[in-house]
């Protein structure tokens, strides 16, 4: 039986990585600041805070969206890596926004390339699977 992903979810998360690319950078800038001695550690907490909660929201519905798509395609092995991916990251950001202000931003340059890196990924396999048509809904055999 095909398995169908509505464009709307596929646009969704195309959406939700923008958000997070533009947080991403908002981290990175007060980062920036915190290691040249600037007055920004409540930006960098603020940052880490909305980074922290808009990406366990945002894994949340992909990982809802995604999860029937790859197990029905037989690629569990796929969906574990992915769920793995996630984990590893938001335990990293917990583990940031535990630390004192400056190591904290000395560590969120490394969670910023990963994060970045990881959502460039994704995005290609999202688009990979997309339909031409807007109102379409791709179909996975």
């Amino acid at each position: 039986m095909p398995i169908r992903i509505p464009d709307a979810s596929i646009r969704q998360i195309l959406f939700e990585h923008e958000v997070l690319r533009a947080l991403l950078c908002r981290l990175h800038d007060a980062a920036a600041r915190c290691t040249q001695g600037k007055l920004a550690v409540q930006d960098l907490r603020d940052s880490a805070r909305t980074l922290d909660a808009t990406l366990e929201a945002h894994v949340r519905n992909e990982e809802k969206v995604l999860a029937p798509f790859l197990e029905a395609q037989g690629q569990a092995a796929r969906l574990r890596q992915l769920r793995d991916a996630h984990r590893r990251v938001i335990d990293l950001l917990h583990e940031l926004r535990s630390r004192e202000p400056r190591r904290s931003a000395s560590g969120s340059g490394k969670l910023v390339r990963r994060l970045l890196a990881a959502l460039d990924s994704e995005d290609v396999e999202l688009r990979a699977a997309r339909s031409r048509s807007p109102d379409c809904v791709k179909t996975v055999y």
